[in-house]
């Protein structure tokens, strides 16, 4: 019991140490050829989670009933949240028609309901602290059937303001032997 209490206060000291970070959601957004878009979220899961699911119930209350939920119900809900975001995102052409289906790799459950466990912890060790989540990962590829010089983006309400940074990479290639290569930004 001790060692439990000890390793469930350590990792919410964890969680606090990182709270100086930027906690804006972010997107990337690279297209890797003409047509292959490759998007990055990073998402504050467990706000944007509490905002779809029950955005009426204090935080806490949210954490506590969904960090505890059976494993099998915990992924039914959160498989409806991704579906419902994943239908409210739009990646659109500069003319707003569609450029095609993205595909979509979202974490998977029990990755999330350990997240929430974590934030339950940090605001259960220090509840007058606003707590700190680390960015979730979640990725998309789009392949258009033409060539996609812009694009409009649009993320659900829920997970409020995005940093969206955008860009077409270039790369050269590195020979062994081959005097330094030039890299231009």
């Amino acid at each position: 019991m001790l060692r439990a209490v000890c390793t469930l206060s350590l990792a919410a000291l964890a969680l606090c140490a990182s709270a100086h970070e930027s906690t804006d959601n972010r997107a990337t957004l690279v297209l890797r050829e003409p047509t292959h878009l490759v998007v990055t979220l990073y998402l504050a899961y467990g706000e944007a989670l509490h905002r779809t699911l029950a955005p009426q119930q204090p935080l806490v209350d949210f954490l506590a009933t969904h960090a505890t939920m059976p494993a099998e119900e915990f992924a039914r809900v959160s498989a409806a949240a991704q579906a419902r975001w994943q239908s409210t995102i739009a990646l659109r052409s500069a003319q707003d028609k569609p450029l095609g289906d993205a595909i979509w790799a979202w974490p998977r459950p029990a990755e999330v309901q350990q997240l929430l466990r974590m934030r339950l912890m940090q605001s259960l060790a220090d509840p007058g602290r606003a707590a700190h989540e680390e960015p979730t990962e979640v990725r998309a590829e789009l392949r258009s059937s033409k060539a996609i010089s812009a694009l409009k983006v649009a993320f659900p309400p829920e997970f409020q303001k995005v940093i969206v940074v955008s860009y077409r990479p270039s790369q050269v290639s590195l020979e062994p032997g081959k005097p330094a290569a030039l890299v231009q930004f």
